[in-house]
């Protein structure tokens, strides 16, 4: 069974795990510090209000009919790909200091969810699209470790 998955797809969900972790974990590092609550009852005017319903209807869901089968009881893990671009760009304030260049990270946060997508939803990924998530992987990662060394 596993000659059924390319493995341009299995390389690329293990690029996305860790990348979408690692931003999921910085939002929190940089919403924690700037509204000095380490819980999203103190983002709320951090993070849009509709985001956070879906996020809050989505474990909800997962309580009410799974019996929690996954093993995370934080609110951030339910956070879309795109969520992760929205959050950013209403903090731009905060993430300038890590990222520079809005349209920059913006851009490759867009291509990286197309990837995350063809991932998702079961469709061949084209080695090319394996190489782009490497090196834009490799980039945020360098980009977070420098932040995380200073902060």
């Amino acid at each position: 069974m596993n000659e059924l998955v390319p493995k341009e797809n299995k390389k690329a969900y293990e690029y996305l795990y860790i990348l979408e972790n690692k931003l999921r974990k910085l939002i929190v590092e940089v919403l924690t510090k700037k509204s000095n609550e380490n819980n999203l009852s103190g983002w709320t005017t951090l993070i849009q209000r509709n985001i956070i319903q879906k996020w809050e209807k989505r474990k909800s869901e997962e309580d009410r009919n799974y019996q929690r089968v996954g093993e995370s009881s934080k609110l951030v893990d339910y956070s879309e790909f795109g969520d992760i671009k929205l959050i950013i760009q209403k903090n731009w304030d905060e993430f300038s200091k890590i990222f520079n260049d809005q349209e920059v990270i913006g851009s490759k946060l867009d291509e990286l969810e197309v990837i995350r997508n063809t991932i998702a939803h079961n469709r061949k990924l084209p080695p090319r699209e394996l190489e782009r998530l490497k090196i834009y992987s490799s980039d945020i990662d360098n980009i977070v470790k420098k932040y995380s060394k200073i902060n």
